[in-house]
């Protein structure tokens, strides 16, 4: 299984200069996101996470890292996960992060808290247009 360095490494070879991104590694401040960005005018926050299957009992989310996605689109901002499960990229919601966070199954939720995506979508999502 990659790691959440490899799924960094991928994103940056999609976007390639079409954007300015930070990788951000914080012992201090609890639930910053792993990657601050600014794209076409939008700039955002994702939370990269790389797992085995998406379980209601395997959230990879700490407590922090929801509060702080809900913090920022409270204030609307964009923040959001990319969760690479196997072969398969998901973007999920704040709304998603929390529920699962809370033993909800994301998958279930309906609507678009979380959508599989590939390297064609990243833009439409980096821009905030799917939440």
């Amino acid at each position: 299984m990659a790691s959440e360095a490899a799924l960094w490494k991928w994103l940056r070879g999609q976007m390639k200069d079409d954007w300015f991104a930070h990788r951000i590694e914080n012992r201090v401040g609890l639930g910053t996101p792993d990657v601050f960005y600014t794209f076409q005018g939008v700039m955002g926050w994702i939370e990269l996470k790389e797992i085995t299957s998406i379980t209601k009992k395997n959230c990879p989310f700490t407590a922090e890292q929801v509060d702080f996605a809900e913090q920022i689109a409270r204030n609307r901002g964009i923040a959001f996960a990319l969760v690479r499960v196997k072969r398969k990229l998901y973007a999920m919601s704040h709304r998603a992060m929390f529920h699962w966070h809370v033993g909800g199954d994301p998958m279930k939720m309906g609507g678009q808290n979380v959508q599989e995506c590939g390297a064609n979508d990243l833009r439409m999502i980096l821009r905030g247009r799917w939440i």
